[in-house]
């Protein structure tokens, strides 16, 4: 090369083949690709080339000419699996382009060919792609906001329980749920939110104080009365904060307390991976509940309330789609919480549970009957309805939209002996895991091993519960329907 002119070397990612590439034209010169000086080569390529080719090819190696007065131009020589090789100089086998008005031509070497090379560049874009979905952003951001969640609601649980420790009483508005939403009004007007049972009621804040942590904020507790000293500077709100898909932090007070959130992540939720939802502790399989009384929160499956819902309406709450009976929640020596049928009711749960075929579901029903009928039957049914990708539409084990003839897996016509208003319990089990094909099972699974499936176009779930079937007058009690992840 002429004295007025240098070359210089350095590895550089693949990425610098989607700046311009020109093939090259016959014979052994090599392809040259223009790029602007200032071209950055992302890393994540680099990454990438790593994963197809291993730890011995790391890097596509290009030779790099500077002339004064032209632009910088990058000639891809060849590809080495050599490792990184920091000063391309000193390798014997990497040539420069001959200078302008060289007869040289450049020396056939041993590379990939272009053809090769755009191979390599498509399984990369394949592997990208795998990577990408199996890794899953949005699961991965869903993660991370439950583990805020938890950590806050673990938080405020310890700093409530210091103020307790200390001697404070606690006050509050009777059967009220406070929640992490700003609002002017106070009775949380501004929001749509899940249906509370006879004389329950909300409570916001407005947004210039509802994360004070002085007692007029959304957790109507002063927690600088903590000796201690204040535990948190200010109250935390949930990640996402709105009504929609109820992503707001809960507090229900009662003389103790209890605080919950809904959780996002497929991992967290009920039979996920690693539900947290059904291990906590609580009453409630679809929200993370913790405190010192996880039966405060009126959506109780052990019964404290009995919550209306309208049909197909999403919200957490009871919808009865047939009967002329009542439910009424009550309370005696050998329950603390439960609701009773006078006459037969037929209920269903109207919030949506994401279905995973792939986990066993495992569901208890508890119940007596106190008296038998004098006229219709007495039969209690216990188990899912199964509802379509649109939440709405209902699939039962046939694949009819239709609250008849749907998945009871957990009490199929039990008929059970009278016992009295005090008598004892019954529990009954049943499990579910998986699709039909296309049918589901309509009777009982009491085996683990052996478990019912769900119809074939089932992607939700909602527990239902039928008792003195059919047209009974008979008095029957459910005490609770406990499901968890096998």
């Amino acid at each position: 090369m002429g004295g007025h002119e240098k070359t210089r070397y350095a590895g550089f990612c693949i990425t610098a083949l989607s700046e311009g590439f020109e093939p090259p034209t016959a014979g052994p010169k090599p392809a040259v690709i223009s790029v602007s000086p200032r071209e950055q080569i992302a890393p994540e390529y680099c990454f990438l080339l790593y994963l197809v080719y291993g730890a011995n090819a790391r890097l596509f190696l290009f030779s790099i000419k500077r002339s004064y007065n032209k632009k910088e131009v990058f000639i891809l020589d060849r590809v080495f699996i050599k490792g990184i090789v920091p000063h391309a100089r000193s390798h014997g086998s990497v040539r420069a382009l001959p200078e302008q008005g060289s007869k040289k031509k450049a020396p056939i070497s041993a590379g990939f060919t272009l053809v090769e090379l755009l191979v390599a560049i498509a399984i990369i874009a394949v592997l990208g792609t795998a990577v990408a979905v199996a890794m899953d952003p949005a699961e991965l951001l869903k993660r991370s906001r439950d583990a805020t969640r938890i950590a806050d609601l673990d938080t405020l649980n310890k700093a409530l329980a210091m103020y307790e420790a200390d001697g404070n009483v606690f006050s509050f508005a009777p059967s009220t749920v406070y929640i992490s939403l700003p609002d002017a009004n106070a009775n949380c007007g501004s929001y749509v939110l899940p249906p509370l049972p006879g004389g329950g009621g909300y409570a916001c804040r407005p947004a210039a104080s509802y994360r004070d942590m002085t007692g007029g904020g959304w957790l109507p507790v002063d927690l600088r009365l903590v000796s201690a000293g204040a535990p948190i500077p200010t109250l935390p709100v949930d990640p996402v904060n709105a009504a929609a898909q109820r992503l707001y932090y809960s507090y229900i007070p009662g003389g103790s307390w209890e605080l919950n959130a809904t959780l996002e992540a497929q991992a967290n939720i009920l039979a996920g991976g690693s539900d947290k939802v059904s291990t906590d502790g609580g009453d409630d399989f679809t929200k993370y509940e913790i405190g010192n009384d996880l039966a405060l929160a009126p959506w109780s499956f052990e019964f404290k309330y009995f919550p209306i819902a309208a049909n197909h309406s999403g919200q957490p709450g009871w919808y009865k789609s047939s009967g002329a009976g009542t439910v009424t929640a009550l309370f005696d020596a050998s329950s603390p919480h439960f609701i009773r049928a006078n006459g037969f009711v037929w209920y269903n749960w109207q919030e949506n549970i994401p279905f995973n075929p792939d986990s066993t579901y495992k569901a208890t029903c508890t119940a007596r009957q106190v008296s038998d009928p004098m006229t219709g039957g007495k039969s209690i049914y216990c188990g899912w309805v199964g509802v379509t990708g649109d939440g709405i539409t209902l699939t039962n084990v046939s694949g009819s939209n239709s609250y008849s003839s749907q998945h009871y897996h957990t009490m199929a016509g039990a008929q059970l002996a009278a016992v009295g208003a005090e008598g004892p319990w019954t529990s009954y089990t049943g499990y579910t895991k998986g699709l039909g094909s296309p049918n589901g099972s309509g009777g009982t699974c009491s085996s683990a091993g052996s478990p019912c499936r769900m119809q074939a176009n089932t992607r939700y779930l909602r527990p239902m519960f039928i008792m003195n079937y059919n047209a009974g007058d008979g008095v029957a009690d459910m005490d609770s329907i406990v499901i968890t992840k096998y």
